[in-house]
Order: C-alpha cells, then structure tokens, then sequence
C-alpha cells in the first residue's frame, strides 16, 4: 500500500531515519527463508529470540 508506505517514509524522517527506508524496502522485498525449516517467511514471520539461531520459531513460536 502505497500510503502505508509513505506514512512510514515520514514518519523515519520525521526522527531522523529516513536512510533507514532503503533497507526497509529491500528487507520488504527479500526472500527470506528459515536456515531450520526451509520454508520462505515474511518479515513478521521473523522470530528475534535468543534461541532463534538454533530453533525453528517460524509461525509456531511460544517465546
């Protein structure tokens, strides 16, 4: 959605981030897959925790 994105856009600028937006985008537009499971994944499929190394957390993390 274009508009989402623009808001987006203003509101990295408007704290002083807006170089940020460039790796948003290409993050947006990656193929992302999980090095455990194989399967392709979505920026909110991303599990950030800190057995995420060594632990599939794709769609069906408890952490």
């Amino acid at each position: 959605d274009n508009e989402l994105m623009a808001n987006i856009r203003t509101n990295l600028e408007d704290v002083g981030l807006d170089n940020i937006m460039d790796a948003f985008i290409k993050a947006l537009e990656s193929k992302i897959i999980c090095n455990k499971c194989k399967k392709q994944l979505v920026l909110n499929d991303i599990c950030y925790c800190k057995d995420a190394k060594t632990k599939c957390h794709c769609n069906s993390r408890t952490c």
